[in-house]
């Protein structure tokens, strides 16, 4: 799921009203309906995890949100969640005495129907200030190589829902500290921003600790402020997995190997140097290529050229049907899959039918109340993909792409018609492979289990109709 598709999802209702916890500081004001009014930023008072942010920082900003009480936060729930204030025991080395902790009691898609949200911003932000956000998480029921998983953005409350940072992140039974930072494209007024997080991806139980927002001003270098380092259950060099994975290394992927280099009279050349040279891969490897760069007489072309040849083979090749793509840029992307195609690549083709109205042809919405039509025209789309390709011998195609979040097309047409896309294509690319892509499966080490439930269900839908 993109951040830029999904933006105005962020601060919707939820099954359950919100429940806002009032809590008074020392530089915002809380009304009773829990609206946060901005202070005077002089009064401030730095807490704990204020001080400590600090410290990490080599300047000090202006506060924006400092949600050191965890009442501080509230919740939107869905049925069968739950949320209380817990005590944090301080030999856990946190900067604050308590959190809230909130119970999921599944996967829910979206997961923003399980959110909480931050105090919102108590001071203007200006068009080039950076904006740090510092917030603390945990799962304190995780076990072996389970993770906690969280989204969280610094985003408008109202449309078009406009955010300057964010990320997502995985936690475990120890707390972390989690950072994000951006750059404002605009000006926010102040009061118009607040942290939502997105707490709905699986089961699990999350701690939210100190979450603090600054603005530091114009000019910072990103790389320079602290950082969340990325991690994954199993990192460990010592993690049980890898004995596993080195066994079967062993077993299904290593063998002796006995060479006997003879002279020209055929005796054996004692000591002699044997230089072995891999030719092929058993496994592929690849990546996406952008023909305007692939195909480029320019150091980018060159080095771009030089990756591929040297490290991979297999590619993925584009081709959108688009007014930015397909037709316009037929040219380049069968130039790409030519060249991929004479070096003996294995090539992808991505994807026949993007099926949002916002992806497609700007003059397929005038079809958009003549379904027949529309189908129609989109079958002819697949058709004339597949045949421009067919020479290029496309090992695989994408036939569409991202129906979680892609609805307009099946929404108008039915399901039905997406598997009708699968038969068109199957007809003229007989030999290929036809796939089903979709996004954020494996994100957050797979703690994706609704996306992944839903992917499993069009695979099922397509497979029930004889297209998978």
């Amino acid at each position: 799921m993109k951040w830029s598709s999904q933006v105005s999802k962020w601060l919707l209702p939820a099954i359950a009203a919100a429940v806002t916890l009032a809590a008074a500081t020392t530089m915002a004001e809380i009304s009773p309906t829990g609206d946060v009014s901005p202070a005077d930023p002089a009064a401030w008072t730095d807490g704990p995890a204020l001080t400590q942010l600090r410290r990490q920082l080599q300047t000090p900003g202006t506060v924006l949100v400092a949600d050191e009480d965890p009442a501080a936060l509230s919740v939107s729930l869905a049925e069968g969640c739950t949320r209380e204030i817990v005590a944090v025991a301080q030999r856990d080395g946190v900067p604050f005495t308590s959190a809230v902790r909130v119970r999921i009691a599944k996967a829910f898609l979206p997961v923003y129907q399980v959110q909480a949200f931050s105090s919102k911003t108590t001071a203007p932000i200006q068009k080039g200030d950076t904006l740090l956000i510092s917030c603390w998480l945990r799962a304190p029921d995780v076990v072996g190589q389970n993770a906690g998983v969280a989204a969280l953005k610094l985003q408008m409350d109202v449309e078009p829902w406009t955010s300057p940072a964010g990320t997502n992140t995985t936690c475990d039974g120890s707390w972390k500290q989690v950072f994000a930072a951006g750059v404002a494209s605009q000006n926010f007024a102040a009061g118009s921003l607040q942290i939502a997080f997105h707490l709905g991806q699986q089961k699990q139980v999350l701690e939210l600790g100190s979450v603090v927002v600054l603005n530091l001003g114009p000019g910072v270098d990103l790389g320079k402020l602290p950082w969340t380092r990325l991690t994954w259950p199993g990192m460990e060099p010592d993690a049980p997995w890898r004995k596993r994975a080195q066994r079967r290394i062993e077993q299904f992927r290593m063998a002796d190997l006995a060479l006997q280099v003879l002279d020209a009279q055929g005796q054996p050349v004692p000591d002699a140097k044997v230089r072995i040279q891999q030719q092929q891969r058993a496994f592929s490897i690849g990546s996406f290529a952008n023909p305007t760069v692939l195909l480029a007489p320019t150091p980018d072309g060159d080095k771009t050229r030089g990756i591929f040849l040297r490290l991979f083979n297999r590619a993925t090749c584009p081709i959108y049907w688009a007014d930015w793509g397909w037709p316009g840029r037929k040219k380049d992307y069968l130039a790409a899959g030519q060249w991929f195609h004479d070096r003996g690549y294995a090539v992808r083709g991505h994807v026949m039918i993007y099926p949002n109205f916002s992806y497609l042809p700007k003059d397929l919405l005038q079809l958009k109340n003549d379904p027949k039509k529309l189908q129609a025209r989109l079958l002819q789309q697949i058709r004339e993909v597949g045949e421009a390709t067919q020479p290029l011998e496309f090992r695989e195609y994408d036939v569409t792409n991202e129906l979680r979040d892609c609805q307009d097309l099946y929404t108008i047409l039915g399901k039905n018609a997406v598997a009708e896309w699968y038969a068109a294509a199957r007809q003229v690319v007989p030999r290929a492979k036809l796939a089903l892509n979709e996004n954020t499966i494996l994100t957050d080490a797979g703690a994706t289990q609704a996306n992944q439930d839903l992917y499993l269900e069009w695979y099922r839908f397509l497979k029930s109709k004889g297209q998978a």
